[in-house]
């Protein structure tokens, strides 16, 4: 045998030893879930069915907030005939459905219908006939919530007939007695927001497919009726346009490095709706949240950490005395392994301090004339905080976040105790704090909007927090600072 023949005979032999030793040792690829063999094979009490992707909503949840054994079918189906006979599957199983969830996209129905003529209406009503069929289950349907830019992407022509076929669908679900109808699709905190979404449509990720389900399914806060349906489709309809007109412009930060020193109004919420995920989403930053609830600025030992306690864990990189369950250990963990990674290069670091609501709930003292220099009062510990800061970065940028509205105590007018002040003490303090430090100030008291006429719109329920709306509004408060601090 010649060889050269030999030669290539043995690189195919190497070639195929090779080969077979990684298809031995690769990890299995996950297989597709078959939702037939699920339906027909499992107990449960509801399931979730989608034509959009709910892979990341938890049946978990459902246990636990619904107190519903509930399927997450993670199949997204083509079309009507498609979900239907699913659904005919679910209710031949022998199970005794409770509820039924149901992801329907107007527009994915319309689009499969649009080439057969009648075909919209067959498709449309059979889906319906379901929901009528069984009129003592409950069907809740979610109406798909896409990013502005698919929005945007359309034609004319084209969202006309999205538009008019999701108000065809909806108010078609809300005339059956045993619906609901949730449109969580027009809210910008969501739709405006990058960073809420992944590759396929209406992906989002765990975090934030949590928030929709305790949002609609649990807490029915976009459930809609008839009127309220038809004026959010009409201010959707009427954003688009204004976006497809004038786009809405986001800064590039992805050069810098946020660090957070907060407390619960950074943490209210943790996934990519918090005030750091806006920013990060709406920027292209990064970021670590090292707050914490219940934090002020002032030294209190009875606090699980205060500014002092934070800005030296930060420092260290050293969490070992604290909880591992609590958001300011994860977040000084991510911080460090960001570090450690080389994630940092080259970043602009900037330091954000938003704390000082715990320090007027807790009576601290605004400052202490007889003693600048204390840290048993709300301006020393900002100052000390800066100055620490300061001092090892000196190179960061540094904002103050004045303390928000809150409804408590009389809208904040009223002292908590007496050795305090009133909110309006502690937002002056930090603004003449900045001033004195030289380091910007974002007065969210005053220029936010948030205040004791519009608090409805952007705080939670307990009247402290910001809620999606809310915390959107100060991502972009954020943002237009830094905007500013570089021009």
């Amino acid at each position: 045998m010649k060889p050269e023949i030999l030669l290539g005979l043995l690189i195919l032999l190497v070639t195929a030893v090779i080969a077979g030793v990684f298809l031995i040792n690769r990890e299995p690829a996950e297989e597709e879930e078959d939702p037939i063999l699920r339906l027909t094979g499992e107990e449960y009490d509801a399931f979730f069915a989608s034509m959009y992707d709910i892979s990341n909503y938890s049946e978990e949840d459902f246990a636990h907030y619904r107190g519903l054994q509930t399927l997450v079918l993670k199949k997204n189906y083509k079309d009507a005939e498609d979900l239907t006979s699913y659904l005919n599957t679910a209710f031949s199983s022998g199970n005794t459905i409770e509820a039924v969830y149901l992801g329907i996209d107007p527009y994915a129905l319309y689009r499969a219908c649009e080439k057969k003529e009648g075909e919209w209406e067959i498709q449309s009503e059979a889906l319906l006939a379901q929901i009528d069929e069984y009129p003592d289950v409950l069907f809740e349907v979610l109406l798909p919530y896409p990013p502005i830019t698919y929005w945007t992407s359309l034609s004319d022509d084209a969202l006309a007939a999205a538009i008019g076929s999701y108000r065809e669908i909806g108010e078609s679900v809300l005339l059956r007695p045993n619906t609901s109808l949730h449109f969580i699709g027009g809210e910008e905190w969501l739709i405006a927001n990058p960073g809420n979404f992944r590759k396929k449509f209406c992906e989002i990720g765990e975090g934030l497919a949590n928030r929709i389900f305790l949002l609609t399914f649990c807490d029915k806060y976009y459930v809609v009726n008839a009127e309220s349906f038809d004026e959010k489709l009409y201010l959707l309809e009427q954003y688009i346009y204004a976006q497809k007109e004038v786009p809405l412009e986001n800064p590039d930060f992805s050069d810098t490095y946020f660090v957070y020193f907060g407390d619960s109004v950074m943490t209210y919420a943790t996934d990519s709706s918090s005030i750091p995920g806006v920013v990060d989403g709406l920027s292209g930053s990064s970021s670590a949240n090292i707050s914490q609830g219940g934090c002020p600025a002032s030294r209190d030992l009875k606090a699980a950490v205060s500014l002092e306690r934070m800005v030296d864990a930060f420092l260290s990189c050293d969490v070992s005395a604290y909880d591992p369950e609590t958001d300011f250990y994860r977040g000084i963990m991510k911080y460090k392994n960001d570090l450690e990674s080389g994630k940092l290069k080259k970043k602009k670091l900037v330091f954000v301090l938003c704390l000082g609501l715990n320090d007027y709930f807790g009576a601290h003292p605004v400052s202490n004339s007889s003693d600048p220099s204390s840290i048993d009062n709300y301006a020393g510990a900002l100052k000390n905080g800066i100055s620490v800061l300061k001092e090892n970065y000196p190179d960061a940028r540094i904002l103050i976040m004045t303390p928000s509205y809150t409804t408590l105590f009389e809208g904040g007018t009223q002292k908590a105790d007496v050795l305090g002040g009133v909110l309006e003490d502690y937002v002056a303090a930090a603004i003449d704090i900045a001033a004195q430090m030289g380091v910007e100030c974002v007065d969210v008291y005053h220029d936010s909007g948030i205040n004791e006429f519009t608090y409805t719109e952007y705080l939670a329920l307990d009247g402290v927090h910001p809620n999606e709306t809310g915390r959107y509004l100060l991502g972009r408060l954020l943002i237009e600072a830094m905007e500013q601090i570089n021009e």
